[in-house]
């Protein structure tokens, strides 16, 4: 283990280690927009204030309280002002609520990474039931350019066609309509790494050929194939995708850089019919054409025709992070942004383990700060006789005795509070837990059992329990520790217990898991480890301060602790790694080695060729555009990440457009 690292993961062929880095959680308004301070790097990506509250209305226009957003290459080339003519405001799909009368909706707009969004009527279309709001939003800008591109090349059973960039958005969309609806006899499909080839033939791709290369021409040989839809650009790229065309065939280009006029494709292909795509003209100029193409992806998401395209999501607050991946092209389907929503304060929030001291705290706090109508405590032990004077004094809050662990108890208890209340469940906060610590030797079943019961028992009871609204109304806030995050002594139980509720959180949409550290005056902090009771202590007083930060950073799991990393560092093996990310940031310095130049051109020369599939007795001219070897965008994505890794260095996203010959670069 050349890393220095004692815990590793294997995960299929990855190789993983933990790490821990410090999280400045961005400050969102309450009527709020993202968009950036200039053009040029996704680091200039900022929030702001939405203007939409200023505008009127008009009567051909739908205003939206956003719920969630795709993210497409279109926004990450606005940001990075290399998008060809006026690229407009960034965002340009989403799902969410009509202002006006609540209906459930997804569409195209601009300017959709914001809280609310004015747009054409003729844009928007109602959402399926039978979707939830984040895969809405994975939908309009693949189908409608897919369908728009596809609907009159009259494909049917005999139709051969070609999709290029098969495990994008567009291509599974493409793939989903030609096997699905149009039921076309094969298709091609190109991607790049394996996984990419893997995830594009388990959307319905028959042969899958390498995209990195134009090799593909020669592999469909004579065959032909009636139908492209093409993306790529560079090299010889759309020459080779041509030459596989059929002398009446149909070329679709969706690319935007680099692409063929109608009179040089006609001089190839004089039969053929060739379309150049642009769904943002269509918007706004073909708005009825959209509002018939939105319509009938609607109904076919309702009668699963097509499904909802794999997703990354991301919280709208990662947005840099998010385009990174992006940039870097480390996704599969489509990247989601999921917006913050409003805490309902007139509904009703269920708290296991309520009755601890902790619990006390933040449920005076929810009442004090008007953050809820109502609190329903829960605790294995019920009310002591300092609590009940507590339920007394504030009429809101109702106290049960429940083993949250006891799935029958909880749903019984939650169903009777509703109706006593009358309120809807609007977010729960589970605090339950016990510890069993002992050294890993000592433990027993039944210690893990009697420790994972109220944390993932619990968990799962209120799951169930709360069924009544849709994924994402409801908020959740899971009490974890960080015993999940960096260990802890004599607690690997309690750190499984912990960690699993982390896990857990990351793929559920409201729900937040906190590794909180020890609490000065509450909590467990007596039975944990001394290297964690010598440093400070998180503030009982400023237990709401800490909320309001863990609701803003829209993460799905985060630790909010104070602690000595050096101390920490020294007692454990598990925790050094992360320990020196931590210091690292405490420093704000990066550690250099020290690289001879020529070893550098040497490395330079080798990823080249290794990325561009280039022999050694091959000639590279030093002032030779590296794109005429064929490096596209995302070659020179991973050209660039291969020499970050290999040469410890951090080269601009931009590089080879800011050096884009071999001599330069070097």
């Amino acid at each position: 283990n050349n890393q220095g690292s004692r815990e590793v993961a294997l995960r299929e062929k990855e190789r993983l280690i933990s790490s821990i880095k410090h999280k400045k959680i961005e400050t969102i308004k309450r009527y709020w927009k993202l968009g950036f301070s200039s053009r040029g790097a996704i680091s200039k990506l900022k929030f702001g204030v939405e203007d939409e509250g200023k505008r009127v209305v008009g009567e051909e226009e739908m205003k939206v309280e956003v719920r969630a957003s795709g993210l497409n290459f279109r926004d990450v080339l606005n940001v990075l002002d290399m998008y060809p003519g006026e690229a407009g405001d960034i965002g340009g799909e989403f799902s969410g609520k009509n202002v006006k009368n609540g209906e459930k909706v997804f569409g195209l707009g601009e300017g959709c990474f914001g809280k609310h969004l004015i747009t054409s009527k003729l844009l928007v279309t109602e959402k399926p039931k039978n979707i939830s709001f984040e895969e809405a939003a994975t939908v309009s800008v693949v189908f409608a350019t897919a369908i728009a591109c596809m609907e009159k090349a009259n494909l049917n059973e005999n139709s051969v066609v070609l999709i290029h960039s098969a495990s994008g958005g567009v291509g599974v969309a493409a793939t989903q309509l030609a096997k699905r609806k149009y039921g076309v006899k094969k298709v091609y499909g190109t991607a790049g790494r394996k996984e990419k080839q893997e995830f594009a033939r388990s959307w319905g791709v028959d042969e899958v050929l390498y995209s990195r290369d134009s090799q593909y021409g020669g592999e469909i040989g004579e065959k032909k194939v009636d139908y492209v839809l093409n993306s790529l650009s560079g090299g010889d790229f759309i020459e080779k995708t041509v030459s596989t065309l059929k002398e009446e065939g149909y070329f679709a280009e969706i690319g935007k850089r680099g692409i063929w006029s109608e009179e040089e494709f006609k001089k190839v292909r004089p039969k053929a019919r060739y379309l150049v795509y642009d769904l943002v003209w269509e918007m706004e100029n073909e708005k009825s054409r959209i509002k018939r193409i939105l319509d009938e992806i609607s109904n076919d998401l309702k009668n699963k025709v097509i499904e909802p395209i794999s997703k990354v999501v991301f919280p709208i607050q990662k947005a840099k992070e998010a385009f990174q991946f992006m940039f870097e092209a480390k996704h599969m389907g489509k990247i989601v942004f999921s917006h913050p929503r409003e805490r309902k304060t007139r509904e009703m929030v269920v708290m296991s383990g309520g009755f601890g001291g902790l619990g006390k705290e933040y449920g005076r706090w929810m009442m004090e700060e008007k953050k809820c109508g109502g609190i329903l405590m829960m605790g294995r032990s019920g009310a002591k006789e300092e609590d009940r004077e507590m339920i007394k004094e504030e009429r809101r809050i109702v106290g049960g005795r429940c083993d949250v662990g006891r799935g029958e108890e909880v749903k019984i208890l939650i169903q009777e509070s509703r109706k006593s209340e009358g309120r809807r469940v609007g977010g729960v906060m589970h605090l339950a837990g016990v510890t069993r610590d002992g050294m890993m030797e000592d433990l027993e079943w039944k210690d893990f059992k009697q420790v994972m019961i109220p944390k993932i028992g619990g968990l799962m009871a209120l799951r169930r329990s709360i069924r009544e609204r849709e994924e994402g109304e409801i908020w959740w806030v899971l009490f974890s520790s960080v015993a999940s995050m960096i260990g802890n002594i004599g607690q690997s139980n309690y750190g499984a217990a912990n960690g699993f509720m982390d896990g857990y959180a990351e793929n559920v949409e409201g729900m937040v898991s906190v590794n909180w550290g020890a609490w000065g005056g509450a909590g467990m902090y007596e039975r944990m480890d001394e290297r964690l009771k010598e440093g400070k202590v998180l503030e009982l007083k400023k237990a709401g301060e800490y909320m309001e930060r863990v609701w803003e950073s829209g993460m799905g799991n985060i630790g909010v602790f104070e602690i000595d990393w050096k101390k920490v560092g020294e007692s454990s093996f598990v925790c050094r790694k992360m320990v020196e990310g931590a210091r690292k940031y405490e420093k704000g310095k990066r550690g250099t080695k020290r690289i001879e130049i020529k070893e550098i051109e040497e490395q330079v020369e080798k990823c080249v060729r290794e990325i561009v599939g280039m022999e050694e007795e091959e000639e590279i001219e030093e002032n030779g555009s590296l794109k005429e070897l064929g490096f596209d965008s995302m070659m020179s994505v991973e050209l660039r990440n291969v020499l970050n890794e290999r040469l410890g260095v951090e080269l601009p996203a931009t590089l080879l457009f800011d050096y884009p010959t071999m001599g330069v670069l070097k």
